[in-house]
């Protein structure tokens, strides 16, 4: 583990708890920024490439169930 980090874990512990919810939260909506972000990038490129939102349902329900979709 680098110093930085163990640093960064250390300010952590020294937080109280409203501090650690803060973060907790914090890191959510970053987290979860970060992946509305990237499914933009990949829902442009699927269309790029002319596959659907039906395409991609398709694809899931014949892995989880190993069948084809109707």
């Amino acid at each position: 583990m680098t110093t930085a980090v163990q640093d960064i874990l250390a300010q952590i512990d020294r937080l109280d708890d409203a501090g650690q919810e803060e973060l907790r939260e914090a890191l959510r909506l970053r987290s979860r920024a970060q992946w509305e972000r990237l499914a933009e990038v990949e829902r442009a490129r699927s269309a790029a490439e002319g596959i659907t939102e039906a395409d991609i349902d398709r694809a899931v329900h014949d892995v989880r169930y190993g069948t084809k979709a109707s």
